[in-house]
């Protein structure tokens, strides 16, 4: 079976139909994007399961995504989220965003409200570490 079916739509609607999932856990970045774990969540509610996606600590753009799907939502109640400090800093997870996405110390993120994703791309970095094609 591929890859792409275990993580997909098809497979989270056999999960459901077959009462596996108390919860629902996509993860946009490995179940085919905003769209489709948006359709995910909408079979988990249906269900009356909720969906609490699944974001570990690579990449501030990837957690923009995620937290831009969890706002759209109605069955997302909470956000789960892995960092690895010391060694995985905001800093770090947020090197090619202009500023870090922050948590505060109750553990509450706010969802970045510019266009997009809701966050600033910083140029000079992606340029610092942009190789040009031969």
């Amino acid at each position: 079976m591929s890859n792409s079916l275990e993580w997909g739509i098809h497979r989270f609607r056999d999960f459901l139909e077959d009462g596996v999932y108390d919860i629902v856990q996509p993860d946009p970045h490995w179940c085919g994007g905003i769209l489709e774990c948006r359709k995910i969540s909408a079979l988990a509610e249906a269900a009356s399961k909720q969906c609490i996606l699944h974001t570990g600590g690579i990449g501030g753009l990837w957690l923009a995504a995620n937290l831009q799907v969890t706002g759209a939502i109605p069955n997302c109640p909470y956000f789960e989220y892995l960092m690895e400090p010391p060694v995985w800093t905001p800093e770090i997870r947020d090197v090619f965003l202009k500023a870090p996405i922050r948590i505060s110390d109750d553990g509450y993120i706010d969802i970045p409200q510019g266009p997009g994703l809701g966050v600033e791309l910083n140029e000079e970095t992606i340029s610092r570490y942009t190789v040009q094609a031969a």
